[in-house]
């Protein structure tokens, strides 16, 4: 401790020993005797007349008041010092610093600190009254108001915001309780929620939270199963794996599983129902609703392979096994074939003495056949052509030779199994200088499901 600050604390004792009405030798001691008991025009003509002028005493006495308005101000702040006293040495202060210019800063800090513990002590004031009328929340806040300068009840509202929190607590599940057995689950999960804002996180409020969404989501999945509706299910379910305040009880698993299986079976029995009035294109948008909700689903994800299986396909995009002569398009232009356009095709060329095939694995995934056969006429000027199709090696199909000017012939077979197709083409005349043509339209691949696929 230094020389000074001991210095100021002698004087102090010596001050507070002196009688209220004494005088004394030390000009010093005379003016801090003055300024304590609220003398300031005396302690203003003490300090001009045996104080001004000699640094030793304006030091002893500043240090002297310094020191006395410290000690004061402490004692406000713990309760010990009234009110009115403090206001008396604050005014004190204020009229020394109009007549001598001392303590200015002292007493705008002195003024501020009051100031905010005046604030502070009528927040404490508040706090108590919103805690005795149960109004927990807004007495916590008002308790936060508290100045740590204001010593007589800064520990106190530390303890008193503790002890709202504990009363709010059990406030909130008392109520939650309450709506959670009247069956209002968004009603308890609100407040719970609020509740837990206001007092930060408590296992006690996240438990009650818990159990009152998953509540909720119990029965909000009891209701829609009853109801059939999946979808709307589906989303619940969702809802409560995405939510963190919600427990997925095994009951809640084994419901939605059930229910997913039983959602599953509607769909494949609608779309096989779909199949059989409109085909494929009938079948497939109600298998893909099944697939939008169960994307896993080995089952769904079979029927809509079996019902693709029967979009029909161009037997240009099939793999070739081998080929002679053979162009998977048409290689010159469209055809107008009885009013009809075709772009689709497959086109062989070749003439008596060279004959053109082509053959295709069809893997068994098809039924049928069809297609529109011709001799091609703008590059053809005469001779005969003649095709003929084989199903593994079997002929299945022979069209006899066909002149060009005879009628486009409409195929259509039946490829139940095959493994392989065949076509070759054949022409009974020799030209020298030019190809012989002849064109496939539209060959089309097509499957048509049986019974025993649609309901194994």
């Amino acid at each position: 401790m230094t020389k000074r600050i001991l210095a100021v604390l002698l004087s102090l004792c010596l001050l507070l020993a002196l009688p209220a009405c004494g005088g004394g030798r030390d000009p010093a001691k005379d003016f801090a005797e003055a300024v304590r008991v609220g003398e300031y025009e005396k302690a203003a003509a003490l300090y001009r007349e045996r104080i001004a002028g000699n640094a030793a005493l304006e030091s002893a006495a500043q240090d002297l008041v310094v020191g006395y308005a410290q000690s004061q101000w402490q004692a406000y702040a713990t309760g010990e010092l009234s009110e009115d006293a403090l206001r008396s040495l604050l005014l004190t202060l204020q009229r020394l610093e109009e007549r001598l210019g001392l303590f200015g800063e002292l007493s705008v800090n002195l003024q501020q600190q009051y100031a905010e513990v005046s604030a502070s002590r009528e927040a404490f004031a508040q706090a108590e009254a919103y805690e005795r009328q149960g109004l927990y929340p807004e007495a916590m806040l008002i308790y936060e108001q508290v100045s740590s300068l204001d010593r007589q009840h800064y520990d106190a509202a530390a303890q008193a915001r503790e002890r709202c929190r504990e009363q709010y607590i059990q406030q909130l599940l008392g109520e939650a309780e309450r709506l959670l057995s009247d069956g209002d689950y968004a009603g308890a999960a609100a407040l719970l929620q609020n509740g837990e804002a206001a007092v930060g996180a408590d296992p006690r409020l996240t438990e009650a939270l818990q159990r009152v969404q998953t509540a909720e989501f119990e029965v909000a999945m009891m209701q829609l199963a009853a109801a059939e509706d999946f979808p709307a299910l589906c989303a619940c379910y969702q809802r409560a794996l995405d939510n963190p305040n919600c427990s997925i009880r095994a009951e809640m698993t084994q419901l939605y599983t059930e229910q997913s299986l039983r959602y599953r079976d509607r769909v494949i029995q609608r779309s096989v129902s779909a199949y059989r009035e409109g085909g494929y294109a009938s079948a497939i948008p109600v298998i893909a609703e099944g697939l939008a909700l169960l994307p896993e689903d080995t089952e769904l994800q079979r029927y809509r392979e079996l019902y693709d299986s029967c979009i029909p396909v161009s037997l240009a995009a099939l793999s070739v096994v081998e080929s002679r002569h053979y162009e998977d398009s048409f290689s010159r232009a469209k055809y107008d074939i009885d009013g009809r356009e075709y772009s689709d095709g497959v086109e062989f060329y070749g003439d008596k003495n060279d004959t053109a095939y082509c053959e295709w694995a069809l893997n068994r995934s098809y039924t049928a056949f069809t297609a529109v056969f011709f001799a091609n006429t703008r590059f053809q000027k005469d001779g005969n052509t003649r095709l003929v199709v084989y199903a593994d090696g079997v002929e299945i199909f022979d069209s006899g030779f066909r002149s060009r000017t005879d009628e486009p012939l409409s195929i259509s077979l039946d490829v139940t199994g095959v493994s392989r197709l065949r076509m070759e083409l054949s022409w009974d005349k020799h030209l020298a200088s030019e190809w012989l043509y002849a064109d496939l339209a539209s060959p089309i691949l097509s499957r048509i499901l049986t019974e025993a696929e649609l309901t194994r």
